[in-house]
C-alpha cells in the first residue's frame, strides 16, 4: 500500500466505525466520488462534484452534488433528500416504511425512482423546461397536465406537472428535474 491510499483507508476506516458505533455517517468532499456500502443510522453525504452510491440506507440520508449522479440501491429509511446540479438520480425504495418522505431534484439530469409494489404516496412530479424527450412515465397512475410557459431568456418552454393525492398513506415524494425524463417504477 502506498503513502497515497492511506486517506482513503482512513476514511473508509472512520466509516466502518462510525456504522458500528449507531451514528450516522457523514461525508464531505472536494469533487471525489461518495460510496457508501451501509449507512444504517443515516448519512449526510455532500461532494462538490463527484458520484454519490449508497448501497442500503436506513433512517434520514442527504445526498447533495454540484454534478454528478446519485444512487441509492436499497432506500429502507424514511427520509431522503437528494439533490444534483447536473447529474442524473436514481432511488430503489424497499421494505414496508410508513411516513416516507423521498425528495429527488436535479437541474439537468433524469430521475428515476424504484418503488415496492404495493407502496402509497402522494405524489408531486415537475418537469421544467421540458424538451421533446421531457416527460413522465409512471407505473402509479398520476394526473399529467402539460402547459406552456415563456421565458425571458429561452423563448417558450413546455412544463409538465404530475400529480398523485392519497390520504390512505402518509408518504410523500416530490420530484423535480429540468428538461429532462422522470420514470416511476413498481418492483
Amino acid at each position: 500500500m502506498t503513502r497515497r491510499h492511506l486517506p482513503a483507508l482512513a476514511l473508509l476506516l472512520l466509516c466502518a466505525v462510525a456504522a458500528a458505533g449507531g451514528s450516522r455517517i457523514s461525508i464531505n468532499k472536494m469533487g471525489d466520488d461518495i460510496d457508501v456500502n451501509d449507512a444504517p443510522f443515516g448519512a449526510s453525504l455532500r461532494s462538490m462534484g463527484g458520484d454519490i452510491r449508497v448501497h442500503r440506507a436506513n433512517g434520514v440520508v442527504v445526498a447533495k452534488t454540484m454534478g454528478g449522479n446519485i444512487a441509492v440501491d436499497e432506500l429502507a429509511g424514511n427520509r431522503l433528500d437528494a439533490g444534483s446540479m447536473g447529474g442524473n438520480i436514481r432511488v430503489r425504495v424497499v421494505g414496508p416504511g410508513r411516513a416516507r418522505d423521498i425528495d429527488l431534484h436535479t437541474m439537468g439530469g433524469s430521475v428515476e425512482l424504484i418503488v415496492p409494489r404495493d407502496f402509497d404516496a402522494t405524489f408531486d412530479v415537475e418537469i421544467k423546461h421540458a424538451d421533446e424527450k421531457g416527460e413522465i412515465v409512471s407505473d402509479i397512475p398520476l394526473s399529467q397536465t402539460v402547459s406552456s410557459q415563456r421565458t425571458w431568456f429561452d423563448g417558450r418552454h413546455r412544463r409538465i406537472v404530475a400529480r398523485k393525492t392519497t390520504s390512505a398513506q402518509p408518504n410523500h415524494v416530490e420530484i423535480s428535474t429540468y428538461g429532462n425524463r422522470v420514470v416511476i417504477r413498481r418492483e
